[in-house]
């Protein structure tokens, strides 16, 4: 019997949660190989081993009428009918899967039947896919893994804004420091004589204002 290693009722709330946001259709395979019920068995297995599956939907006008199974075709070979038709060899009630479901109902319906697989239909009962178990699995790692990629991004922005914060507020208090330690000076009454439209005496003027501001910590 065929399950998904997958307790609904105890797995991680991360793996609940991908279970209901994920539809049938966002895993099942859409170029679902299918026949018509006059194909034999014979000729199914055939497509089996071409294309290495394991079930064939039989479709009539795209509208599900039956599948056949590995199994169906090891009895056709036992009892000697792997050249009928397969119409009247296939299974005929078939267990089927809406596209529209969450993938939590995917899950139950192997391990609940243990099934290869499951046709998936749309809205109009017509065929759109066919989903397996290691599709259900194979679209859980991918999203497990994109939902961690997610997760480590955040939180490498959120240290990434938590240093910044953090070096702003070491400027700031630094800032506040030179400020208090401005105030706790004597009072200090620099001059500098200047002329009007003496650049060379302005200048000498900025350069030993400069200098006094980083004798007392602050840097222009």
């Amino acid at each position: 019997m065929l399950t998904i290693p997958i307790n609904q009722d105890s797995s991680p709330e991360a793996v609940i949660e991908l279970l209901f946001k994920l539809k049938v259709k966002d895993v099942m395979t859409k170029n679902v190989i299918t026949t018509k019920p006059q194909t034999t068995m014979r000729e199914i297995q055939q497509l089996m081993k071409i294309n290495h599956i394991t079930g064939v939907p039989i479709t009539e006008d795209n509208t599900l009428a039956g599948i056949v199974s590995m199994d169906d075709i090891v009895n056709a070979f036992d009892k000697n009918w792997i050249d009928d038709a397969c119409e009247n060899h296939m299974t005929h009630n078939i267990i089927v899967l809406q596209e529209t479901m969450p993938l939590s109902f995917a899950v139950s319906y192997f391990n609940k039947y243990g099934f290869g697989r499951f046709p998936v239909l749309n809205g109009d009962n017509k065929l759109t896919g066919i989903v397996t178990a290691s599709d259900v699995l194979n679209a859980l790692l991918l999203a497990m893994n994109s939902e961690v990629e997610r997760l480590e991004k955040e939180a490498q922005d959120n240290l990434e804004a938590a240093t910044n914060a953090n070096e702003e507020a070491m400027n700031r208090l630094v800032f506040l420091k030179k400020m208090q330690d401005m105030k706790n000076q004597p009072n200090r009454v620099i001059e500098f004589k200047t002329e009007s439209f003496n650049f060379e005496t302005a200048g000498q003027a900025s350069t030993e204002l400069k200098k006094v501001l980083k004798n007392i910590g602050i840097e222009t």
